[in-house]
């Protein structure tokens, strides 16, 4: 895990869980973030962590191997989301909706150009690895949604695990951490049907 108390922390706990495993036959540790993690690995710190995207496959590579696939789990995870306080969006409703204009393209880009997707992971992610790329690009294309409308329920399911080290939480509404209005606007308005035309497989 990265710190106590992080996600990565309540995930692990509740992956464990989840595979019949006691956390008291288990040692855990925080290491830092990903790539300490992995350093963990190779030096033989730490036995196994939590890792995702590159370093998967960096560490597959290097002979190690998955011991618990949180995508099967019956877990729903926000792993990365746009948030705003509800008073910005609010005064700047303009701003708000070409934000989403700009960034639901770019997913659009990102899954009907492949070569262009792979020349910008190549420019940010630390490695020219070919076979890494791909790799990424096609785990990603498979997962991103182009329709990015906030659901309770995901909210629900993250309330739920942050309650697992944070009890105060658990009684908090999830509907106040979403807000759909501007991804049904952009619906409404017929800016997803241009999308699907412009970006037509």
């Amino acid at each position: 895990m990265s710190t106590a108390g992080s996600l990565t922390d309540i995930l692990l706990r509740e992956g464990l869980r989840l595979n019949g495993i006691a956390e008291k036959d288990v040692t855990i540790v925080p290491v830092g973030d990903l790539g300490a993690r992995l350093s963990g690995l190779q030096t033989g710190r730490i036995h196994g962590a939590i890792i995702a995207g590159i370093q998967t496959l960096t560490a597959n590579k290097l002979g190690f191997r998955t011991l618990i696939d949180y995508s099967k789990l019956p877990l729903e995870i926000s792993g990365s989301g746009i948030l705003v306080r509800r008073a910005y969006v609010s005064k700047n409703p303009d701003v708000t909706l070409k934000f989403l204009k700009a960034w639901i393209e770019g997913l659009y880009l990102f899954r009907a150009k492949p070569e262009f997707a792979l020349a910008t992971l190549k420019k940010y992610v630390a490695t020219q690895d070919a076979e890494v790329l791909n790799t990424i690009y096609n785990l990603y294309r498979e997962r991103l949604i182009t329709k990015p409308t906030p659901t309770a329920r995901v909210a629900k399911s993250m309330l739920y695990l942050l309650s697992r080290s944070s009890p105060e939480v658990a009684g908090v509404n999830p509907e106040g951490f979403i807000e759909t209005r501007y991804v049904n606007e952009l619906e409404s308005s017929g800016f997803f049907d241009e999308m699907n035309r412009l970006y037509a497989k």
